[in-house]
């Protein structure tokens, strides 16, 4: 007998009776019992999405321009939406309790107000709200993230207008300024040799301009308890405020950035974003190289073979890609807790929806499983307005819910809202992943996570056919059964005991909770 109760569990596709073994990650001798803890991975801290708190819609970002609130023209989030909409969010997803408790916040995109603006150059160091009220409208959203210990994950989209090389983040092409008397074209990266006094001195500035940012959205935000240095740093073509960074600068940046954080948020998670080219870690190498012990996480960006709107190694999907010797030589390597950050669909009609749906479901168990990831993203963004077609901001593939900016009105996006709430709803921060087990079955994800001697077992079916799961337990145990998909977002479809033959509907994800 074991003691938690899960001895073996067999996936079998209907018409395939030698089905495939997932080993237990229990000790199990008979009918003994084995007086040791389980073999268990990591621990899940929570839910992990981005918020755009100030308007994007395709188009180039004004660096200082002020609004109001009642500027037709802005929209944001939640200011955009209703008391009544916000309240829905908040209970739903922003609780504390469960779902999210980390949001990606996109300093010089979504968020690009002007502070410590220098004398000399009129241009801002420093990042802060854009109008007044706009950091309290965020504050009071997150403020019961913070209290259970949640809080902000900034990352530069583009440094501010100070440190850049076109001093405006509403240009393209901008790299990191050497500084001092130098000519705005002069970047960092080039003086390193021939001017290493500046070139130290521009970086010791610099850190200490972003880790004031910090300090700034600590004390008028919500907690930065996560923290990277840029998103997608090979990137500064884009029209959405971008800059780009070279392994060297990153690297020399990165290191003294980490040390003052040290200092300054010693509990803040620091980890390292990819710039998705063939090889996703080119920029940031060195640092990766010789901090392994400072990184707590690695997010890569690798969206549209996640999604299935690009095939990788001949296949396609969620399934395919965290199978494939890509992910497994290229993106996760000897790396620990790597996951995703930016999911979405660029494509509003390539991918039906009730694939999406459990796509996204099979998506998070795999970070779990082959990312070893702590944190799970459902998708890119909380919330995005009703109709943007823009392939970089279409509303079918970004969002969990959508907003129509005339009177504040939410609806969930229901592929992703559904495929998140499997997870959002029953899966508990601080659960353990159970190891020790492995799922070969096409187009199948299982993962099982157990807290305080409580088990809890996610399955999805991506294809288009039925799956049926054998489950064994050597105690009684009585299980909940949920059912999630396109259709479904926590129908209870069974309770039982001992043992269980479950089958997973076509494009569903079921759920199975310990009573």
């Amino acid at each position: 007998m074991s003691i938690y109760g899960i001895n073996q569990m067999q996936v079998m596709h209907p018409y395939d009776v030698s089905g495939i073994s997932i080993d237990s990650a229990y000790d199990i001798n008979g009918d003994s019992v084995f007086e040791k803890e389980p073999i268990l991975g990591q621990e899940y801290l929570g839910g992990y999405i981005e918020i755009q708190p100030d308007s994007w819609d395709g188009v180039t970002p004004v660096t200082n321009e002020i609004v109001s609130n009642s500027d037709e023209t802005a929209w944001g989030f939640p200011y955009s939406l209703s008391a009544n909409s916000k309240q829905i969010i908040h209970d739903d997803i922003l609780n504390g309790n469960h779902g999210i408790l980390y949001i990606r916040f996109p300093l010089g995109f979504a968020y690009r107000g002007a502070r410590n603006i220098d004398a000399a150059t009129g241009l801002a160091k420093n990042f802060g709200e854009r109008w007044p009220g706009q950091n309290s409208s965020l504050s009071d959203w997150f403020a019961d993230i913070a209290k259970s210990g949640g809080g902000l994950a900034p990352e530069y989209w583009c440094l501010p207008p100070y440190w850049i090389t076109t001093g405006d983040i509403g240009k393209r092409w901008n790299l990191v300024w050497a500084g001092g008397s130098y000519d705005r074209s002069v970047t960092l990266q080039s003086i390193k040799n021939s001017d290493p006094v500046q070139y130290n001195s521009q970086i010791d500035a610099l850190t200490d301009a972003i880790v004031n940012d910090y300090e700034y959205l600590s004390q008028n935000v919500a907690p930065v308890v996560m923290y990277g240095l840029s998103n997608e740093p090979v990137e500064n073509s884009g029209v959405c405020g971008t800059c780009k960074w070279d392994d060297e600068t990153y690297s020399d940046v990165l290191s003294v950035l980490c040390a003052k954080m040290k200092v300054n948020f010693p509990n803040a998670k620091l980890h390292c974003s990819s710039d998705y080219m063939a090889n996703p870690w080119t920029i940031g190498q060195t640092f990766i190289r010789s901090h392994q012990n400072d990184i707590w996480g690695y997010s890569y960006h690798k969206m549209t073979y996640i999604s299935g709107e690009q095939d990788l190694e001949g296949k396609n999907g969620a399934y395919a890609f965290y199978k494939s010797s890509y992910f497994k030589n290229t993106i996760k390597t000897n790396k620990t807790n790597v996951f995703n950050n930016e999911y979405e669909y660029f494509a509003v009609n390539v991918v039906p929806d009730n694939l999406r749906c459990a796509n996204n479901m099979v998506h998070l168990i795999n970070e779990l499983v082959y990312g070893g990831a702590e944190v799970l993203h459902p998708i890119i963004h909380i919330c995005k307005p009703i109709g943007q077609s823009h392939s970089a901001t279409n509303t079918p593939g970004y969002c969990l819910f959508s907003c129509d900016m005339d009177n504040g009105g939410i609806e969930a996006n229901t592929w992703a809202y559904n495929s998140w709430k499997m997870f959002n709803d029953n899966l508990p921060f601080g659960a353990r992943v159970i190891q020790n087990y492995s799922v070969d079955v096409e187009d199948v994800g299982f993962v099982a996570l157990i807290k305080e001697g409580k088990i809890f077992v996610f399955l999805a079916n991506r294809s288009g056919e039925p799956k049926m799961i054998k489950a064994n337990f050597f105690q009684e145990k009585t299980f909940q059964y949920k059912l999630y998909n396109l259709e479904n977002n926590g129908t209870l479809i069974a309770q039982s005991s001992i043992i269980k033959d479950i089958t997973v509907p076509a494009y569903s994800g079921i759920c199975c909770i310990e009573n």
